[in-house]
């Protein structure tokens, strides 16, 4: 079976890196943070939306497209790379879905 992400043009697809782990231990002591980098991402913009006019806070959504047997944990943190559509960091939102075709993933702007 084809991935999807093949169909379109590698001047779209960019490399992502994913920050799993960190937090505290049960006893407040940091946990060690593990990066990886995913080539061949496709990113799209949502939604952007805001609490109330006197904010100047925006919540920005994305979906990642990923290329077939990627793994992700809804606790991952996602940084896009400078020049893609969408950059900075993101939060994985939900459980990623895993299609034949490949995996996709919600994000929301991670305003840590």
């Amino acid at each position: 079976m084809k991935n999807v992400l093949s169909s379109f043009p590698d001047s779209w697809k960019v490399t992502i890196t994913v920050l799993s782990g960190g937090g505290d231990d049960k006893f407040g002591n940091p946990l060690p943070t593990t990066s990886r980098e995913v080539t061949g991402c496709l990113l799209s913009p949502r939604a952007t939306s805001e609490s109330n006019n006197q904010s100047d806070y925006v919540q920005g959504e994305a979906i990642l497209y990923a290329p077939t047997g990627t793994a992700f944990r809804s606790t991952d943190k996602i940084q896009t790379p400078e020049g893609a559509p969408i950059r900075g960091m993101w939060a994985v939102n939900g459980d990623p879905v895993n299609w034949p075709l490949g995996v996709e993933v919600q994000l929301r702007k991670d305003g840590t």
